[in-house]
């Protein structure tokens, strides 16, 4: 039996924004998605299939990419299409948020204490390299979108409540930047309990009262992004074995510039035996489906009696690293199974959109007149 989720709305297999879906779901249960009409136009939050379940979940929520009819030949679709990739950029945040919390509620169920047991383990990793960085002097690697595990429904209300912030201010700079001039406004979808949003098509004089409004009110937060030097450089390497007590765990630092592993241009994380011959075995099997004819250098085999020897850990950590070197070469070093093993969760093409979420959020913002306020809304 599908364990249903406690607190939440009965959606198993769609887990994205719980919590405030539910709020307007079971207040005003003939919520309908409208239609687009030629002064509004309605881009719908559609289901995405996952490339691996999660638990019971197996979908997220996307908003539809597809360029809208009557945005043709008032906006270009590179510019629709960077506005819409950033509303799904933190759509996707609120999503891993909100499948902590599941992994959390429903650890006791089969489906969800593999999921809950690996969140833990990565928290717990995570604390170790944090103190190890402070203890070597080496400076905390950056990430980006590093933050607590969410456990709690309050937690997950307040992280929403941030996230809602960044995309309210990313949509207000979109608006100014883009939109504004040519009479069209974006909202929210926070607003629709993130089930549609809306694009309104504005009359010619109450876009140009709109466009005047606009340029005169106050900045909220407007990045300017600089595309980051991107190349194909991948180095991994294997180092300071540690002791946590059954097991000997060993650091591994990704240092890269490739696009597709952004934000995790430097990362650290620990991996012990078991997970190097795990994750050789799962190469092996990828590297055939893909065409990839390579031999991939020998991992020792296991041995309870002097596992913990300084030879043997010394030799291990060898053959570990012969083994990331040939991982870091391409094609390998793009492969799914190579980002699991790393705990690598790249957002590409996030560099557009992470510095609204790393941001410190702007206290008691003055009420702007801009096309965002409510007098600009039309119905």
């Amino acid at each position: 039996m599908e364990p249903k989720t406690p607190g939440f709305v009965s959606r198993t297999t769609l887990g994205v924004l719980t919590d405030r879906r539910q709020s307007i779901s079971s207040g005003d249960a003939s919520l309908v998605i409208p239609t687009s009409t030629p002064n509004v136009v309605v881009v719908k939050c559609v289901s995405k299939a996952l490339a691996e379940p999660v638990g019971t979940i197996k979908y997220k929520s996307q908003f539809d990419d597809e360029w809208p009819i009557f945005l043709k030949g008032k906006v270009d679709e590179s510019t629709f299409r960077h506005t819409i990739d950033g509303i799904n950029f933190f759509a996707d945040l609120l999503h891993e948020a909100e499948v902590e919390l599941y992994a959390e509620k429903l650890q006791i169920y089969d489906a969800w204490k593999a999921t809950h047991e690996f969140q833990a383990k990565e928290e717990q990793r995570s604390r170790i390299v944090v103190q190890l960085c402070r203890e070597r002097g080496w400076g905390l690697p950056p990430s980006l979108l590093t933050r607590p595990r969410i456990t709690t429904d309050k937690e997950l209300r307040k992280y929403q409540q941030h996230i809602a912030r960044c995309l309210g201010n990313f949509i207000h700079d979109e608006n100014e930047k883009h939109y504004t001039s040519k009479g069209i406004q974006w909202y929210s979808p926070e607003k629709n309990s993130w089930k549609w949003l809306e694009i309104h098509i504005l009359p010619a004089d109450i876009a140009e009262k709109a466009k005047d409004l606009d340029s005169a009110s106050a900045k909220i937060f407007q990045p300017d992004p600089k595309t980051p030097e991107f190349g194909d450089a991948v180095k991994i390497q294997v180092s300071d074995p540690i002791d946590v007590g059954d097991h000997t765990e060993y650091l591994v630092t990704i240092t890269t510039n490739k696009s597709n592993f952004y934000p995790y241009l430097h990362h650290r994380t620990l991996r012990r035996y078991n997970e190097f011959k795990d994750f050789a075995d799962d190469l092996t099997v990828e590297m055939a489906r893909h065409n990839i004819y390579m031999q991939l250098p020998p991992i020792p085999e296991a041995s309870f009696i002097g596992r913990k020897s300084k030879d043997t850990i010394k030799q291990r950590m060898l053959a570990f690293q012969e083994l990331m070197n040939a991982c870091a070469r391409a094609p390998i070093c793009d492969l799914p199974c190579m980002f699991k093993f790393l705990g690598v969760k790249p957002h590409v093409g996030g560099w557009r959109f992470v510095q609204y979420v790393t941001a410190p959020d702007v206290a008691n913002q003055p009420e702007s007149s801009s096309p965002m306020s409510p007098k600009f809304k039309q119905r």
